[in-house]
């Protein structure tokens, strides 16, 4: 070997050596690194503000190119926080995130107007602009419990009833991407349990929600957002358990909801009332509705969106006011800042399979669009409706007289008064009704028809 050959063999033998001494990249790449927020001033003993020292981990995890924050046992009370890119909020088996009793610990996040006039915005963990973000528990075991994030809500709103910032969400993502929410308790939010705002990629699998006693304390509020799975969570409200709505221009599209149970003292599964931007492409199966005082599986247009293709199949009612409910109106309203007013949408190209209600009260279904703007292409099939008499309503002697179209009110069944010109089912304004095994029994001395179609267009 000539000696120039050599010298270059020397050196890479030399290089190959001392990069076998150095860490390796993708090795170090993919060890998740731990921040403890006890390590940054956090005292987790459900009295101090734990805030600030929660931030500064989820900020040192950020600045390290992502980790992940540590929450380990004990009870940390905070306000406002927000996740960063690539950070995973971990909480360990008996870790406990308290919403704090003072409204000037949160922070307006994301300024809106709801459907019913309320300021809403604020919120008790909330991301923005961010990508790759998770809040995790550990995954569950026989003799395990969910960790907790509690928002207090009852008790921070009486705190201040009349300070919007005493209403904040549980959990608000703004325009994020690719999140996760898995294996969690949410407890009494003072607003939505989570609403998810423009946000895209979302997995949110095996939540126990349990949120009551407040008005508009909804599940989970999916609101102009795509590419969302919901699934294996069970979830008890004051009000809708989940929600689909856009307050904004932005359509809402690519929605995932199966396997969850829900209670709800309104709607379980709900499209509306906010619809500003179109709705499409939504999937519901495999769900169990153990009771839906106002309304199981309702889908609403009223702000001017088009809500498509939407198919809802193997759902179980056992109680519920009015297990289906179409409505299609003209309210009209926007919700944010320049958005304008918009006509009447449409609802279209609905199917809705193999559901069963036992215990209905009000009516089996109901479907109403409005003069010149009927729904269109309904289908149902393999429909069992069982009707009960409404303990707190007045036996029906008389068939009722058809309803006013009250366009523009706010879109619920009792809109139409106490009592409906159908027993079972009541549709007008529909063009293209395809009934498949439908079956309603009625209440027994029920004077009125089981079924009345009243300005339907066949297909």
């Amino acid at each position: 070997m000539n000696p120039t050959s050599r010298r270059t063999l020397l050196h890479k033998l030399a290089a190959a050596t001392v990069a076998s001494l150095l860490p390796r990249r993708t090795a170090r790449a993919q060890t998740p690194r731990i921040f403890n927020p006890k390590h940054f001033g956090a005292i987790g003993d459900g009295q101090a503000l734990d805030t600030a020292a929660i931030q500064r981990a989820i900020a040192a995890a950020s600045q390290a190119h992502g980790g992940t924050v540590q929450i380990t046992p004990g009870r940390y009370v905070i306000g406002t926080l927000l996740l960063k890119s690539n950070v995973t909020l971990e909480l360990l088996d008996g870790a406990t995130l308290l919403g704090s009793l003072n409204p000037a610990d949160y922070q307006l996040v994301e300024p809106f107007t709801d459907g019913v006039g309320a300021a809403r915005g604020c919120a008790l963990i909330a991301c923005v602009d961010a990508h790759n973000v998770a809040i995790t528990g550990p995954a569950p075991t026989t003799n395990s419990a969910s960790p907790i994030i509690d928002g207090r809500g009852a008790d921070l709103h009486a705190a201040a009833p009349t300070n919007p910032a005493a209403k904040p969400f549980l959990f608000l993502s703004v325009r994020s991407t690719n999140l996760t929410l898995r294996n969690l308790a949410l407890r009494s939010s003072a607003a939505w349990t989570m609403h998810l705002f423009q946000s895209s990629n979302v997995t949110v699998d095996n939540l126990s929600i349990r949120s009551l006693g407040l008005a508009n304390n909804d599940g989970i509020d999916i609101d102009s957002s795509s590419h969302v799975r919901i699934a294996n969570c069970t979830i008890e409200t004051g009000d809708d358990a989940i929600c689909l709505k856009t307050t904004s221009p932005t359509p809402c599209r690519d929605i995932a909801i199966e396997r969850c149970t829900m209670t709800t003292a309104c709607a379980a599964f709900k499209i509306g009332t906010e619809t500003v931007g179109d709705l499409s492409n939504i999937r519901v199966r495999d769900c169990h509705v153990l009771r839906a005082n106002l309304g199981a599986v309702k889908i609403l247009s009223v702000d001017g969106a088009h809500v498509s293709n939407v198919r809802v199949e193997n759902i179980r009612v056992d109680d519920a006011d009015t297990p289906i409910f179409l409505r299609l109106g003209a309210r009209g309203r926007s919700f944010r800042p320049g958005d304008a007013t918009l006509p009447p949408g449409s609802i279209s190209n609905i199917a809705i399979r193999n559901l069963t209600a036992q215990r209905a009260r009000r009516i089996g279904i109901l479907i109403s669009g409005i003069p010149s703007h009927p729904i269109e292409n309904v289908s149902l099939k393999d429909i069992s409706i069982t009707m009960v008499p409404d303990p707190s309503g007045t036996p029906i002697t008389q068939t009722p007289p058809e309803p006013e179209e009250k366009p523009a009110a706010y879109p619920e069944v009792r809109m139409f008064g106490a009592d409906l010109p159908a027993s079972g089912l009541y549709a007008r304004h529909v063009r293209g009704l395809t009934l498949n095994a439908v079956h309603i029994t009625p209440i027994p001395g029920d004077p009125r028809p089981e079924r009345l179609l009243s300005g339907n267009t066949p297909a």
